[in-house]
């Protein structure tokens, strides 16, 4: 799983899932607004960020 941060006048910025290949990134502020957010959470958000992660990446694949 990889994140981003997409700046938006905050301390550290919204927060992104970003497909494997690097080429598509998903906002997850849904789940987490932010990276300390998830960070924070994580025993909790680990399995909804995880299954956006497995989308973002098999929307990607089915775009190649």
């Amino acid at each position: 799983m990889k994140f981003a941060t997409l700046k938006d006048g905050s301390l550290d910025g919204s927060l992104l899932v970003v497909s494997r290949d690097g080429r598509r990134a998903v906002a997850a502020t849904a789940i987490a607004p932010h990276l300390i957010d998830a960070l924070q959470r994580w025993d909790a958000l680990r399995a909804p960020l995880q299954a956006l992660a497995l989308m973002n990446d098999a929307f990607a694949r089915d775009q190649a």
